[in-house]
């Protein structure tokens, strides 16, 4: 009988350590979103997220265009773009691939959303994120509860275009 009530106050002080994190059920005030986006070979960036879409050409950063060439050594690729919408506002999207594609072409494939992809590994993970002057003290990022898929799809001349489709959180900052 001891044992039993010393494990009921261990397990009782162990839970009252735990913290529990909200989730997108039972109005937590986490709002999932979908997020969708492409960046072209030849440096143009769509993003559009809650209504409203954002363009760019001439703005893709993190690659040598047409191939997505890497320009970083840092066991991660990432590329990137500034967009802009008519009624004067702008953001920045981020998108950071598993996997080191420094000085070569980017990998043709799909890969899975994630709140960090892994530096230099060849596993296929993205975060996507994105911060607009729309929604002040807020980021949308992919978690590793997010849907959806990001892809890179090339040509036979060696051209990528990277399309993102998937969910993802509007955090606060």
């Amino acid at each position: 009988m001891k044992k039993i009530v010393a494990s009921v106050a261990l397990f009782a002080g162990l839970s009252a350590c735990v913290k529990v994190l909200p989730t997108d059920t039972g109005g937590s005030g986490i709002e999932n979103v979908q997020l969708r986006a492409t960046i072209t070979a030849d440096n143009r960036c769509t993003v559009e997220v809650e209504g409203k879409t954002y363009q760019s050409t001439g703005q893709v950063r993190g690659a040598t265009l047409p191939a997505f060439v890497g320009a970083t050594n840092l066991g991660y690729h990432e590329v990137g773009c500034w967009v802009g919408n008519l009624d004067g506002s702008d953001g920045s999207i981020s998108i950071s691939f598993s996997g080191n594609s420094f000085n070569k072409p980017f990998e043709v494939g799909s890969f899975v959303p994630r709140f960090e992809a892994p530096a230099a590994t060849d596993d296929h993970f993205a975060t996507v994120i994105f911060q607009g002057s729309n929604f002040p003290g807020r980021m949308f990022r992919t978690d590793d509860s997010a849907t959806g898929v990001i892809t890179v799809a090339g040509t036979p001349s060696g051209a990528k275009t990277i399309t993102v489709d998937v969910t993802a959180r509007k955090l606060q900052l």
